[in-house]
């Protein structure tokens, strides 16, 4: 899923997650360009959300982001 995220699509989902979640940093947020699994447990550590909340919210966002690219 995320695999399929181009850079600014990336770029706009650590950004959203910065504006839903503020206490996340960059430092957070930087392994969704490596390992997605580390993206998810970083922000279910600093959330207190479980994995699969987190991953829930994570693929919302997605759908999101690439709806608004579909025009």
């Amino acid at each position: 899923m995320v695999r399929e995220l181009n850079v600014n699509k990336k770029n706009e989902l650590k950004l959203e997650m910065k504006n839903q979640f503020p206490n996340l940093t960059d430092e957070n947020l930087k392994d969704l360009d490596t390992s997605y699994e580390k993206f998810i447990n970083n922000i279910s550590l600093n959330t207190q959300m479980s994995k699969e909340e987190v991953e829930k919210l994570v693929a919302n966002k997605i759908e999101y982001i690439n709806s608004k690219h579909l025009i």
